[in-house]
């Protein structure tokens, strides 16, 4: 049930993805790594994980697997302008983007600089 639960959880944020804010939020999986710099990559979608923070409330995180080297697992926080292009590449049943590869480069929008996912195809 509680899977159920966490796919309906990251399914309604993915719907809503206009209320999301640009971040520049990357994790690395392992708790004793520090957070990882920013650089452009090609990654693997491993998981979608739904959080509440307290600044911005409900957000997706996607956990991805750098493709030239699979030992770098990380967790982003996504924005609505990566959402909308993993929907229009992958679809909108976000079960789907599970195992598709995404390129992660640098935006801009509103003056503030933001981590792009797209779809490759």
């Amino acid at each position: 049930m509680e899977d159920h639960n966490k796919l309906e959880e990251v399914q309604s944020i993915v719907d809503d993805a206009e209320a999301l804010n640009p971040t520049m939020k990357i994790n690395p999986v392992d708790d004793n790594s520090d957070d990882i710099p920013f650089r452009e990559m090609k990654a693997e979608i491993m998981e979608l994980k739904p959080i509440v923070t307290k600044a911005y409330g409900n957000k997706l995180v996607i956990v991805l697997k750098e493709l030239s080297n699979p030992d770098n697992i990380f967790e982003i926080f996504t924005n609505k302008t990566s959402i909308s292009k993993l929907k229009k590449g992958f679809g909108d049943n976000s079960q789907e983007w599970i195992g598709k590869n995404i390129e992660v480069t640098k935006g801009v929008r509103l003056n503030k600089e933001m981590i792009v996912l797209t779809p490759i195809i």
